[in-house]
């Protein structure tokens, strides 16, 4: 139905369409999603991009076989936390509508691509840090005010590892997030372009993750830090050159 200028989807079509898998009503004028979409439970892609949508049904859990959602330029504020039983869904593409924060039980999805970017977000909850099959991670264009802006468009693990570090603070003493992490998180996305991966002196007790996860790094600079063992993922650096 893609590209035509149909205003509303009936209740009753949705509810006949119990065998669909794949729905692409994208670039319509569509305000709404019928609460019966939650009767499409083989649907597996839904792409709804680029109407006049407003709100997402909470019925949509019953969608649980969808593995890709696509409802970017839309007119979004909300994302309802049912989105969160989806346990089977790697897509969710939320770009270009006017969302103001992501819900924390949205944060239990095993997601692959998440697109946050263009929208009115000023911050992150940082259970996303728990989402560790993501892969990219897209926030550019949001009046974000608890993030550098240098995560906007850095490394997604380094986004994820900083999260999590705020996640674990916030947990154990209220605290935001710890300088060392922070220098650590540049490390890591300055090492994108130059290939070098410097934590020297940081005080650092143990291999940060960062060091294996850092991908085509030709050298680790962990110089002048009181770690007593060197953990066994340090051989999956193929590429490393150099280690001091």
């Amino acid at each position: 139905m893609e590209g035509n200028k149909l205003t509303e989807i009936s209740e009753n079509l949705f509810s006949s369409w119990t065998m669909l898998t794949e729905f692409n009503a994208s670039k319509n004028l569509l305000n709404g999603i019928p609460d019966s979409i939650g009767g499409l439970s083989r649907l597996i892609h839904l792409d709804l991009h680029q109407n006049r949508i407003s709100s997402i049904p909470s019925s949509i859990m019953g969608c649980h076989s969808l593995a890709e959602i696509y409802f970017g330029n839309n007119n979004l504020s909300t994302v309802p936390m049912e989105i969160g039983a989806l346990s089977h869904l790697g897509t969710l593409d939320l770009h270009s509508n006017q969302l103001k924060e992501y819900p924390v039980e949205a944060c239990k999805l095993n997601l692959l691509v998440l697109d946050l970017s263009n929208n009115s977000l000023s911050g992150l909850p940082a259970e996303i840090g728990k989402m560790t099959t993501l892969r990219k991670l897209l926030l550019t264009g949001n009046p974000l005010r608890t993030l550098r802006s240098s995560f906007d468009t850095g490394p997604t693990q380094a986004l994820l590892k900083y999260l999590r570090g705020r996640l674990s603070e916030a947990e154990d003493s209220g605290a935001v997030i710890t300088a060392k992490d922070e220098v650590i998180a540049m490390a890591t996305r300055l090492s994108i372009t130059s290939k070098e991966l410097s934590m020297e002196g940081l005080g650092l007790n143990s291999v940060p993750p960062e060091v294996w996860e850092s991908g085509e790094v030709m050298k680790h600079d962990l110089s002048k830090n009181p770690i007593q063992e060197l953990p066994v993922e340090l051989s999956s650096c193929v590429s490393l050159q150099d280690s001091g």
